[in-house]
């Protein structure tokens, strides 16, 4: 049973300025292992994060992965809706967003990509490249795909989990890169059966969502071809 705890301040010699007691000290060591936290001893070497980086995306598209509550299962249920050889590729920038482990290895192997993240997308291709039996690539595009389908029953799952109703419209403010040019107001209708950032791509006028850059830092998201403009999203 908890009880409030009161600590009564404590005064100095010569005025009466309350002395508080100090605070209590940062667990460490077993502290943080009783508490479910498991500190790593050190940080991997960059080899060591380059095979990390690999096993990594291999588990991201395992079929043990689908059954995970991960935010990347989303996109990858809006991908099945794709057409052609875009059916089930998710873009690059998407998944180093959306997988901060990725993120992290990354910073292991260089840590310049804080103040560059498209360095993330560009370790994630060379990372890919390794498991061309598994993956395919697609350097002008910017994207990764399994090679061998999901199960049936597992894909129709994800489809079902990730459907939206028929078609929504969601407000966005589109903000170009000149000053000269005025922000504009659009409405994109999203269908149930597209993906929502092949949408996005197309009012920029760009060929596909392997175009699109999602920025973590800013609710925003614009194209790294040619950075003429932004679409800010709202509901």
């Amino acid at each position: 049973m908890w009880r409030h705890l009161r600590v009564r301040p404590r005064y100095c010699r010569h005025s009466r300025i309350p002395v508080l007691p100090p605070p209590a000290p940062w667990p460490t060591g077993k502290s943080l292992v009783l508490l479910g936290i498991h500190p790593t001893a050190s940080e991997p070497t960059p080899q060591e994060a380059w095979e990390s980086l690999v096993a990594r995306i291999t588990y991201l598209f395992s079929e043990k992965f689908l059954t995970s509550l991960h935010p990347l299962i989303g996109h990858l249920g809006g991908t099945l809706w794709r057409k052609g050889d875009l059916c089930g590729s998710i873009p690059v920038s998407v998944i180093a967003v959306y997988d901060t482990k990725l993120f992290n290895l990354c910073k292991c192997i260089n840590p310049a990509v804080e103040s560059n993240p498209l360095l993330v997308n560009l370790y994630i291709m060379r990372a890919a490249t390794k498991l061309y039996e598994f993956l395919s690539t697609s350097e002008q595009h910017l994207w990764l795909k399994k090679k061998s389908p999901y199960p049936q029953d597992m894909t129709e799952s994800l489809v079902m989990q990730t459907s939206i109703p028929e078609c929504i419209q969601v407000s966005a403010a589109k903000i170009p890169s000149s000053m000269e040019k005025p922000i504009e107001t659009v409405t994109l209708h999203v269908s149930a059966k597209e993906y929502y950032l092949d949408i996005i791509a197309k009012e920029l006028g760009l060929e596909d969502a392997s175009y699109v850059l999602i920025s973590s830092f800013k609710n925003c998201l614009h194209s790294f071809q040619e950075l003429h403009s932004k679409i800010l999203v709202s509901a």
